[in-house]
């Protein structure tokens, strides 16, 4: 794998992101901007993992706010204050992208037809706060997984590039790819 690899998304409410995944570096790093119809925004965010694929911490910028959000040995930080509702999550899921998705992906290493129960500190961009998120990851084929949260409440099929880096998030954020010449 390069040392860094860029993808690109199309939301279904018309928002585009750009990520950046350098898992040698430890970084995963994008920008989302939403329409007018959508809510007009734009987040920023930078997440550093571990070797092993875990979250250590990460930096999101959005709505005017800066967040810091950290954690060690399992416990979470949001500002420095922590948040014992999600302690021993291992993965952050930031709400507003299809790129945080790729971590535990990547991290559990699963075999099609194996699946995995996990609880992430998910980053509400309803009101920009850390909450337990539980989940389920199962991997259909090699390039295709289910991703289950909100107890089974919702569901989503993702595909993955060779790497397990998000392409397509079901019907919300489809990957753009370059044009044909």
């Amino acid at each position: 794998m390069p040392d860094a690899v860029m993808q690109r998304w199309r939301g279904a409410d018309g928002g585009v992101e750009t990520c950046w995944f350098a898992p040698f570096a430890g970084r995963l790093a994008g920008m989302a901007v939403w329409p007018e119809e959508a809510g007009a925004g734009a987040a920023g965010y930078e997440i550093a993992i571990d070797p092993a694929g875990r979250t250590l911490g990460a930096t999101v910028l959005a709505d005017g706010l800066h967040l810091e959000i950290r954690c060690r040995g399992g416990e979470w930080t949001l500002g420095g204050v922590p948040v014992p509702e999600v302690r021993g999550a291992l993965d952050i899921d930031l709400g507003f992208t299809p790129s945080t998705n790729t971590l535990p992906i990547r991290r559990l290493g699963l075999m099609v037809g194996q699946s995995a129960d996990l609880v992430a500190a998910w980053l509400d961009p309803d009101d920009w706060r850390l909450k337990p998120l539980a989940q389920r990851y199962t991997r259909l084929a090699t390039d295709r997984w289910e991703y289950l949260s909100r107890d089974g409440g919702f569901r989503a099929e993702l595909t993955v590039t060779p790497e397990g880096i998000v392409r397509d998030y079901g019907h919300l954020w489809k990957e753009l790819r370059p044009h044909a010449a």
